[in-house]
């Protein structure tokens, strides 16, 4: 949410009093808004969800020669990269 004239009083989830936060977590967000303490608060949640990172395992020990090249592939099923 941004507050263009500074009139709305926001409390987010996280205990933060400001117009906009950063999301680091995948979670569950709430803000309450009231314009110019009027009385009739406003509230909403949003549900935030991060991609999860790309696990591999290396294989049994192997020996590259200058030139040669090994492919690494994710194991996330249905899952692209680029």
């Amino acid at each position: 949410m941004y507050d263009y004239d500074n009139t709305v009083n926001c409390v987010c989830s996280t205990g933060e009093t400001t117009d906009s936060i950063w999301v680091k977590k995948t979670g569950s967000y709430s803000v309450v808004a009231e314009i110019s303490n009027n009385g009739c608060p406003k509230f909403d949640t949003i549900n935030i969800a991060f991609n999860l990172p790309i696990i591999f395992s290396f294989p049994k020990d192997t020996t590259l020669c200058n030139g040669q090249s090994l492919l690494l592939g994710p194991v996330v099923a249905c899952a692209q990269y680029l």
